[in-house]
């Protein structure tokens, strides 16, 4: 290094620390990629194989129901249609369980591509994905195809009048279990399980449609040839019959429709919250970061105005989720309100804690424009002093041998002697800028 300037070794060696500390953050970086790839991958690889054994065991179930599909005897075919609702119940559980695994198959394939994965890996998880879900859509329509079969079997089963009997008994039950449905929730896990319980309800009409169709046909033949008593109890019986239908399919029908409404809102409000206060806490987080201090003036004053517009907008967006947030509350429909009132009280405290960190370094940043001008001015004071006083004593006359004129060279250094008193002040005070600038940069106490 010898013959080297100082300045260009320190520069050098500047620079080649940046580089290490950007290699050193990347390799950092991609680590945590690589982790966070490696859990999603064993999530995904656990939630598929649950699924597959699930859709094994049913297709076996559907199979051996099959056949025992020849029975004509109530009781047993009581028993299978049991079986086909509790399937049927499963299906949709494990839709729902399909849609998270869709989900998170989406995010894994973009970890994978943003890791310059081979492709044919990806396109392996997207056919398992696409296997899946080619065999939930077969095993669902064999479901419901076969309650429909059941349910018309068990109907035909019976003569017409208990027939109609057991029908009015099963609207009644659906009517009250409509009625006894809880306001929708707000919490996510609590509605998906309300909307299990009413696309279960749901089949359940849609399956006996055929059966009361079947029945009334059956039963105006009979009112045709029966006695007059019979046929009167029969009509009305009918009557009751499509009025019930028709209530219970309309109470679905709206039940379904306030569920759908509310459950696109609390979507768009959780999305918009999440992204909100993701945004709020990375924000924070480099606001109060120990690299801050690092950081030029410059950066730290362009990152702060760069804050300080994004504010406004996140400021609006702040006031949309409240308001939407309390429009959920509020809705006459809803319940289990906590998440949503929780939820909104953590954004509060994100913001709070964001504008307060902010406007800390707004005026950090003040601070240190301020101790820089007066540090600026106070260096160029003495500049300009030392100036003067430089031209001043180039301009000295040599020491004279006349005692008179030699007296008036004395009188005139006492006073550049009180100039140099005066600019001790001038001095100091630059000193003192100049530490104060230094501790505003590094967070100390300023010196007044």
């Amino acid at each position: 290094m010898e013959g080297m300037d100082a300045e260009m070794v320190g520069n050098t060696l500047r620079s080649e620390v940046t580089k290490y500390d950007d290699l050193n953050s990347r390799c950092a970086d991609f680590g945590e990629r690589l982790g966070n790839l490696n859990t999603k991958q064993r999530e995904f690889n656990d939630n598929t194989f649950k699924l597959l054994s699930w859709l094994t065991a049913t297709e076996e179930k559907l199979s051996t129901s099959k056949q025992e599909s020849n029975t004509t005897d109530p009781d047993v075919l009581r028993e299978q249609l049991d079986l086909m609702k509790s399937l049927g119940s499963d299906a949709y559980s494990q839709g729902v369980q399909l849609e998270e695994l869709e989900k998170s198959a989406k995010e894994l394939v973009a970890d994978l591509h943003n890791l310059c994965v081979v492709p044919a890996h990806i396109t392996k998880f997207q056919d398992i994905i696409q296997d899946i879900e080619d065999r939930h859509k077969e095993v669902t329509k064999e479901i419901n195809d076969r309650l429909h079969s059941l349910q018309t079997a068990l109907t035909k089963s019976q003569d017409v009048e208990d027939a109609l009997d057991n029908l009015l008994t099963w609207l009644r039950d659906t009517e009250s279990a409509l009625d006894s449905q809880r306001p929708v929730s707000l919490s996510r896990d609590n509605l998906n399980e309300q909307y299990q319980d009413i696309k279960l309800i749901q089949a359940d009409i849609i399956s006996h449609k055929p059966s009361i169709e079947a029945v009334k046909h059956d039963a105006h033949e009979l009112i045709k040839t029966c006695e007059l008593d019979m046929a009167k109890s029969l009509e009305s019986k009918l009557e009751d019959l499509e009025s019930r239908f028709s209530n219970v399919n309309k109470k679905c029908q709206n039940r379904n429709k306030a569920m759908d409404e509310i459950s696109e809102t609390l979507a768009n409000f959780q999305e918009t919250m999440d992204n909100c206060k993701h945004w709020l806490s990375r924000n924070s987080e480099d606001l109060e970061s120990r690299e801050w201090s690092k950081k030029s003036s410059e950066d730290t004053q362009e990152r702060i105005d760069d804050l300080t517009k994004q504010r406004g907008s996140k400021e609006k967006v702040v006031e949309e989720l409240t308001q939407l947030g309390q429009l959920l509350v509020e809705d006459p429909r809803t319940g289990e309100v906590s998440a949503v009132k929780e939820s909104l009280a953590d954004l509060q405290r994100h913001w709070t804690d964001f504008c307060e960190i902010l406007e800390e370094r707004q005026q950090e940043s003040r601070e240190k424009e301020k101790q820089r001008n007066e540090y600026t001015d106070s260096k160029k004071a003495i500049v300009e002093w030392l100036t003067k006083m430089e031209n001043t004593v180039d301009g000295f006359q040599p020491v004279a041998v006349d005692i008179e004129v030699a007296e008036k060279q004395i009188e005139e250094l006492e006073v550049r002697k009180m100039d140099l008193l005066s600019i001790e002040t001038y001095k100091i005070k630059a000193i003192v800028y100049c530490i104060n600038l230094f501790s505003v940069y590094r967070g100390y106490k300023i010196i007044s």
